[in-house]
């Protein structure tokens, strides 16, 4: 992570070049942001350069607001992380977008801590649960193009490990949520309760109202702001199983087509990361356990997976922040209840297509390093 933020820092610009902004959309765009001028690399850029210009109006007071966003209704539903950035850059448009940038990192930085406390270091496996969860795709993905993944699934770790204080679990699911909504498939974590604790049914809804609330009042005052755009993204999901399938096709006929070399490695690459994240799903769903709070919070991601649509099973750029989550659950499953040889087979099915992005960040470094020399 540090190597990426050694990457895209520059005296000039600061953190600016994490958010990638496109050529296409500056017309459009927020006229503070143009102001500012930061880096437009790119023809398209990315989809952190919307959430940057959330966080510039994070109520969607400004008519502007809406239309510098390829998709109002499905972008602002993040508002998690931008208001957060809002409130950090005391609103002043410089401040913000660079608090924004650097938002993901600090997450990052959280993770680290957490592992440090909860999990601790004190023996190589728990090293290895580090790499498997901070150098993962979706994790260097999440930070390299300034998108909420990783805060998301960093304040879910955090709701697991402080389950039995239910009200600041529930309160960190409930932020995780407005972050990215996909975190609403870890709300299971309150549906069952821990070994030996005796909770009534009316000690689940306040966490749930805690939970739920929040979300739900900003869903209904965007729609009342908002009176346009696809709410749940466009091929975002399909009939189970179909794109999965569909996206095995895709790489197997790259791998058969030959020449050129770096369409049979990049299929090659797509390929191993999809059956890493195939062996956690099949891990979960076959080895059930009701009483991990790591197990409730992954189960439905591990599901989600047959359902994804075509936007986005594109690159491991976008279906390994997806299932982040997935990855994440699984190694703490693993780092638990496997021992030995079982551990280790899992740990190298499961993370191997993982490490993909790891290698190529280190390659960019190298060569953004040399450049400069």
């Amino acid at each position: 992570p540090m190597i990426l933020l050694f990457n895209d820092y520059s005296p000039r610009n600061g953190f600016l070049d994490l958010i990638l902004f496109g050529e296409k959309f500056k017309a459009i765009r927020l006229s503070e942001v143009n102001d500012i001028n930061p880096p437009t690399k790119t023809e398209w850029g990315y989809d952190g350069q919307f959430y940057a210009q959330i966080a510039l109006d994070p109520l969607i007071i400004r008519d502007d607001t809406v239309h510098a966003l390829d998709n109002a209704v499905y972008r602002t539903r993040r508002v998690g992380l931008p208001f957060l950035a809002f409130l950090l850059g005391a609103g002043k448009p410089l401040w913000v977008l660079q608090v924004y940038a650097l938002l993901h990192f600090v997450f990052c930085a959280i993770l680290l801590l957490m592992l440090y406390h909860y999990v601790g270091f004190r023996h190589s496996r728990d090293f290895l649960l580090a790499v498997s969860i901070l150098w993962s795709s979706g994790t260097l993905a999440s930070l390299s193009l300034a998108l909420p993944d990783l805060p998301a699934v960093t304040l879910s770790i955090l709701a697991a490990f402080l389950i039995a204080k239910r009200n600041i679990a529930a309160s960190c699911l409930g932020f995780a949520a407005l972050c990215k909504e996909t975190a609403i498939l870890s709300f299971p974590l309150f549906l069952w309760p821990e070994k030996k604790e005796n909770i009534k049914l009316r000690q689940f809804f306040l966490p749930c109202l805690i939970m739920i609330l929040p979300f739900a009042a900003w869903l209904f005052y965007i729609h009342l702001k908002i009176h346009c755009g696809a709410v749940g993204g466009i091929n975002n999901f399909a009939f189970p199983f179909f794109e999965l399938i569909h996206k095995f096709a895709i790489e197997i006929g790259l791998l058969f087509r030959g020449f050129p070399f770096t369409g049979m490695a990049d299929a090659s690459c797509e390929m191993v990361c999809l059956l890493s994240l195939l062996a956690q799903s099949l891990y979960l769903i076959g080895k059930p356990r009701l009483h991990s709070p790591f197990w409730r919070m992954g189960i439905g991601f591990a599901v989600l997976l047959y359902l994804l649509g075509s936007a986005v099973w594109v690159n491991q750029f976008t279906y390994s922040r997806v299932l982040l989550p997935l990855t994440v659950c699984f190694n703490f499953l693993i780092h638990k209840y496997e021992r030995n040889r079982s551990y280790k087979v899992w740990y190298f099915i499961g993370n191997i297509g993982m490490l993909w992005m790891c290698v190529n960040t280190v390659y960019m470094a190298v060569i953004h390093l040399r450049a400069g020399l």
